[in-house]
Order: structure tokens, then sequence, then C-alpha cells
């Protein structure tokens, strides 16, 4: 579809422009499209955009935060066995923080997975007190 062209070239255009590089593109693509008399998909554009830059933002890296890395690859393969919560081709960041306890919690710029043995022992905690 024609808005879907717009978008991926709008979004390819953007991705490595500073924000004052950005307004100056996006004015020259608004005058674009009435140029070409297309003005009335902008909305349909930036739905598309926005799809676009959501599903590329997801696979740009997760962060794993584990409490030992003894257990990185256990939860690494777990992990991308799920693909409902990141993107197969996304790099994997693996960090030890002690102060988990256990499990793990994965961090992407959509999603923050917390399967960390300190949380739920504060769920546990906050629980039993109320």
């Amino acid at each position: 579809m024609l808005e879907e062209k717009y978008a991926k070239a709008l979004y390819e255009l953007a991705k490595d422009k500073t924000e004052n590089e950005k307004k100056k593109l996006f004015l020259n693509f608004v005058g674009l499209l009435q140029k070409n008399g297309h003005h009335s998909l902008m909305g349909k554009i930036l739905k598309s955009y926005e799809k676009i830059s959501i599903e590329k933002n997801i696979s740009d890296s997760v962060e794993l935060v584990v409490a030992d890395l003894k257990f990185k690859e256990q939860y690494k393969k777990e992990i991308k066995n799920n693909k409902e919560y990141i993107d197969a081709k996304a790099e994997m960041n693996v960090v030890e923080d002690g102060s988990i306890i256990g499990g793990f919690i994965l961090r992407s710029k959509s999603v923050v997975i917390d399967g960390s043995y300190r949380k739920a022992l504060l769920d546990l905690y906050n629980n039993f007190i109320k």
C-alpha cells in the first residue's frame, strides 16, 4: 500500500537524524504529500510509521539481569524460546545483579518482565501483611 511505502521511506530517512533535522524532514515530507495530492493519507502514514518504529525498537537490544552469571545460558534459552517477549534477532546483554537473589529480569525498550526471586518474596511479604 502507498501509505506503508511512504512510512518506510520516512522511517529510513529519519532514523539517524537529530530532532531539528527530523522536524525539517517532516515539513518537507508534508510538502511532498501535498504536491503529489496524497495529503489525505497522512493519518494512515503516521500509523504505519508508528508501527514500523515500534517493531524496529523492540528488536534493538534486550538486557537480561541474572543473580549469578552461571545461570545466564539457562535463562537466555528459555527467553529466546518465547518470541512473544523479544525478537529473536535482538542482541541480548547479560548483567549480573546479586540483589535479585535468583530468577531473572528481562528489559527491552517496550517490555520489562520481572521474574526475580526478590520480587516474588516482596509480593509474598506485601500480601502477608495486608
